[in-house]
């Protein structure tokens, strides 16, 4: 019919990433951070009431430029009314996010979920200590849990019935989204000992 079409990618490519300020950490940078970012949130109304489906990177984009605006608490809210889309990149950037501001940890572990990457929720609760909550959820899902490094450890046959990644795959079951990495024994011990470390040193430190 003549009429042109401008695709999300373009829009994306040639009109908001040049848009983005080199430097977001001055007064300015924010300012001009926040202003776009309003422009982006416009234009996914402007998409949803078309009945468009927005792409990840559009939204990625966006919280991004919230976070370098220093609106977390803005960016909480998105997340709260399901503006945005889940995504492992935006929940891995969550994840780092949280260390500023903490109600992001459960964005991204609740993200990380719905996706179904367990082993990111695993090494998550693991590098901030949470050993038992680790151990919860690969309880029921033992799938992740890399069971032939223990067998090829020396520590003699697996049970019969044990689960695997390989016996999972010759059953044809898809247990694991792709660019998984199963959670192997040494990891849970290492946080395990660091842990024990931590202890006593607070232990030594109360005798003092």
């Amino acid at each position: 019919n003549g009429q042109a079409v401008v695709l999300q990618i373009d829009v994306f490519t040639w009109v908001f990433v040049p848009l983005v300020p080199q430097d977001c950490t001055t007064t300015s940078g924010r300012e001009q951070c926040w202003r776009l970012a309003m422009y982006i949130a416009e234009y996914l109304r402007s998409l949803q009431r078309s009945h468009i489906p927005v792409e990840r990177y559009i939204h990625e984009l966006l919280a991004w430029l919230y976070v370098a605006s220093g609106k977390d608490k803005e960016l909480h809210l998105l997340f709260q009314y399901h503006v945005l889309s889940d995504s492992r990149r935006l929940a891995s950037s969550l994840l780092e996010r949280s260390l500023y501001y903490a109600p992001f940890f459960q964005v991204a572990i609740d993200m990380f979920f719905r996706l179904g990457h367990i082993d990111y929720v695993v090494r998550a609760l693991l590098g901030r200590g949470d050993l038992l909550s680790a151990l919860e959820v690969l309880k029921k899902h033992p799938h992740f849990l890399e069971l032939d490094h223990a067998r090829s450890s020396g520590s003699g046959p697996a049970p019969s019935g044990a689960l695997s990644l390989d016996n999972a795959r010759q059953d044809g079951m898809s247990l694991a989204p792709p660019g998984t990495v199963m959670i192997t024994p040494t990891e849970i011990v290492r946080c395990a000992a660091q842990l024990v470390e931590k202890s006593s040193q607070e232990d030594g430190g109360m005798v003092g």
